[in-house]
């Protein structure tokens, strides 16, 4: 992250702050001060945020997930289970608790569970979205010898041209369990993924993997 963008990101909790002190009850500016901790690093203070805004609004669902995701990136995985299921409670089909519940149990290696979170997911979105590409590559950590062909498939049908915004760091754990020639192609598509490669560039890297 370079210093403007760290300044930008500072300056956008100040106006929360700042905003908080008029208005305490704010429906959303707990919230976006801890996303924004969050994407500083600030990971303690992100979660105290989020629960700030639980504390005005019980029943927002993204700052559960949101606390689940970050604990996630903590290695804290049971609370963030915990808090992925809090969401759910909320809402049942919140698409990103549950691509999030998906991630946790395919961490933990627990391929049933995570098989039937990315049913669910699938049922929920169409096979050109963002979603339905990253449950295919799921799809394929979870069965990794049966090939990474519907991965690729599934990025040709993707409609939108914006880059995605997900973050792979999470999946750490999984790819160190792969073996050496499986690393290089995960690792390959999360470049693409990342918007660090071309489809092009993917397909010559996997050809040549």
């Amino acid at each position: 992250m370079d210093l403007n963008q760290r300044n930008r990101l500072e300056e956008s909790i100040r106006y929360y702050q700042k905003v908080l002190i008029d208005e305490p009850e704010h429906p959303t500016a707990n919230y976006n001060i801890g996303v924004t901790l969050k994407e500083l690093g600030e990971f303690e203070q992100a979660i105290t945020a989020y629960k700030h805004q639980l504390d005005i609004d019980p029943k927002h669902e993204k700052s559960w997930n949101n606390i689940g995701t970050t604990l996630s990136r903590l290695g804290a995985y049971r609370d963030a289970k915990n808090a992925f299921t809090k969401a759910l409670e909320i809402d049942p089909v919140y698409l990103y608790a549950l691509t999030n519940v998906a991630e946790l149990a395919l961490i933990e290696h627990d391929r049933a569970l995570c098989s039937r979170y990315i049913d669910e997911v699938l049922k929920l979105v169409g096979d050109q979205a963002d979603e339905f590409v990253v449950m295919s590559f799921f799809l394929w950590l979870v069965s990794i010898d049966e090939g990474y062909q519907s991965v690729l498939s599934a990025i040709k049908k993707r409609e939108s041209k914006q880059p995605f915004n997900w973050c792979f760091e999470t999946l750490v754990p999984v790819i160190s369990r792969l073996r050496k020639s499986q690393q290089k192609i995960a690792e390959s598509f999360i470049s693409y993924f990342n918007n660090q490669l071309s489809f092009a560039g993917l397909e010559e890297r996997l050809r040549n993997d």
